[in-house]
């Protein structure tokens, strides 16, 4: 398959986890917070740690407060590296799978972190060789990844089916791709607790000497995908229903130009012929292009009272109404697509 643009590019160009742009919710934290308790108790102190696509450095920030003493990240974003190194004091190379930059030749870890990164690569096989060829004689690979076999607990609109995340996991998928490289499990743990309202995750951990012993953990991958999709084109049935009368037969402009609008244009839910602008808070997307408009910030809005906004966003439906209502202080009918009981 050849990429329309390269990952590397996208990832440097449109990074939504820039340091000096995204905000780290209490859900995010969570998420650092469960992981760093997960490794604490398979992962010394002083192991040489190397979090590859390291982001703004959050993960790498909770495990230097718990003492973990040789850390570095491996990043695309030329800011996040910045961000890392000038707040953190920790060293963040350029660069990703597939383009190692030379300040990490010949180095050699104890741990490798794919953390959220599985699920974005093309060339599966390529990534773990090369996570293992950093790897010191005993080292391990951790991945945190989205775990399919709790996709249906959420009922949302393909959600899962991010235009970034191309591969879904279950603890057999892992453990298939993994001993592709000789590497076995030796620590798993399904993370219940949701993301923003999707699937939360799986934890693992990877080693060439692993014991070999029964593995009690197996997933249900395919019967859980199969009811997730079932649900979500109920849902989308739901959503064509509900742009449809009162403000909803207007003009409007779009609060939200990432993956969720994508999807609404993508399944025939949302006419672009009736956005009049796209508005966005991630300032990356600024100035950018999409369904024919320029993706502006939405103070843009204070010159539209009275053009109805469409928020193009699920699980952060209510926190932009709040914005729109209590904080810029628009009169602007506000058409909420998502049901209160799916956000």
């Amino acid at each position: 398959m050849e990429e329309s643009m390269p990952l590397d590019e996208y990832y440097a160009m449109l990074s939504r986890y820039d340091g000096d742009s995204f905000v780290l919710s209490e859900a995010v934290k969570g998420v650092y917070r469960r992981t760093a308790d997960f490794l604490e108790q398979h992962i010394e102190k002083n192991a040489r740690i190397l979090d590859i696509g390291c982001a703004f450095g959050g993960l790498l920030a909770e495990l230097q407060q718990r003492d973990f003493t040789h850390l570095a990240g491996l990043e695309y974003a030329e800011r996040n590296c910045q961000f890392v190194e000038k707040t953190l004091h920790i060293p963040a190379h350029r660069g990703g799978l597939g383009h190692l930059p030379k300040s990490l030749l010949g180095e050699h870890f104890d741990l490798i972190i794919l953390s959220g990164v599985l699920e974005h690569l093309f060339d599966l096989r390529s990534a773990i060789a090369e996570c293992n060829s950093l790897l010191d004689e005993s080292g391990k690979i951790f991945i945190l990844t989205p775990d399919v076999e709790q996709f249906p607990l959420h009922n949302d609109l393909y959600q899962e089916f991010s235009v970034e995340h191309i591969n879904y996991f279950d603890i057999d998928s892992l453990s298939a791709l993994f001993a592709c490289e000789g590497l076995t499990c030796c620590a798993t743990v399904q993370d219940t607790v949701p993301m923003f309202g999707l699937a939360g995750n799986r934890y693992s951990l990877w080693s060439r000497n692993a014991l070999q012993k029964k593995n009690t953990a197996h997933g249900n991958g395919k019967h859980a995908m199969q009811n997730y999709m079932t649900n979500a084109a109920a849902l989308s049935d739901v959503l064509r229903e509900r742009l449809s009368g009162g403000d909803s037969e207007n003009n409007f402009y779009v609060w939200g130009a990432g993956t969720q609008t994508a999807m609404l244009v993508q399944l025939g839910i949302l006419d672009i012929h009736r956005i009049c602008g796209i508005v966005d808070g991630n300032q990356n997307y600024h100035g950018r292009t999409a369904y024919g408009h320029p993706i502006e910030a939405p103070d843009v809005l204070y010159e539209k009272q009275g053009i109805p906004i469409l928020i193009a966003s699920q699980y952060a439906q209510r926190a932009i109404e709040h914005v729109i209502r209590d904080k810029m202080r628009l009169s602007n009918p506000i058409i909420k697509l998502f049901p209160e009981e799916h956000t």
